[in-house]
């Protein structure tokens, strides 16, 4: 009997040796999220400006409702923009004078925060950079099933890698 015991122990251990149990598996992230609302640092002419941005997404699209200085200045309309892979781009007019727009261009980082450059489109001159201080963009982890039963178009979203495995051949884009 314990010749049984010995054997089924080594053998579990053998199989516990060769097949890791509960290992994390690295899956293809989703596309980023930059719905919500953010405090950006915005400096021009080495003048750091803390100014509000509130971005929604539909998709790739971007719009937003305000990018206002800090205080009673008047706000900046989000017109346009897009999300693609890791970058972000948008286009603003200021309300006080609609003529005045200024492009906005960021990568997002890994924890989701956003640093880029802006700059007016002529005729303006100014240019600066932009960076978030307060709010991250998000994005989908968790697994294939998770990601396709999270979407509005399943049929679109089962054909994604998102969520499958990195080293997955699996669907193709």
């Amino acid at each position: 009997m314990n010749k049984k015991i010995a054997a089924f122990v080594a053998g579990a251990a053998i199989l516990l040796a060769t097949v890791p149990a509960f290992a994390k598996v690295e899956t293809v992230p989703g596309p980023w999220d930059v719905n919500g609302n953010y405090v950006i640092d915005l400096t021009y002419l080495g003048v750091h400006y803390t100014e509000y941005l509130e971005l929604q997404q539909n998709g790739d699209n971007i719009t937003g409702t305000s990018l206002a200085l800090a205080g009673n200045a008047s706000p900046w309309t989000i017109e346009s923009g897009s999300v693609v892979d890791n970058t972000v781009n948008f286009l603003a007019h200021f309300n006080a004078n609609p003529s005045l727009h200024a492009t906005f261009t960021a990568t997002i980082d890994p924890d989701g925060s956003m640093n880029g450059n802006w700059e007016d489109v002529d005729p303006g001159t100014r240019d600066g950079t932009w960076e978030t201080t307060d709010g991250n963009a998000t994005r989908f982890e968790g697994n294939h099933g998770q990601y396709v039963s999270s979407q509005e178009d399943k049929q679109g979203a089962s054909q994604s890698r998102v969520g499958m495995p990195v080293q997955s051949q699996g669907h193709t884009e």
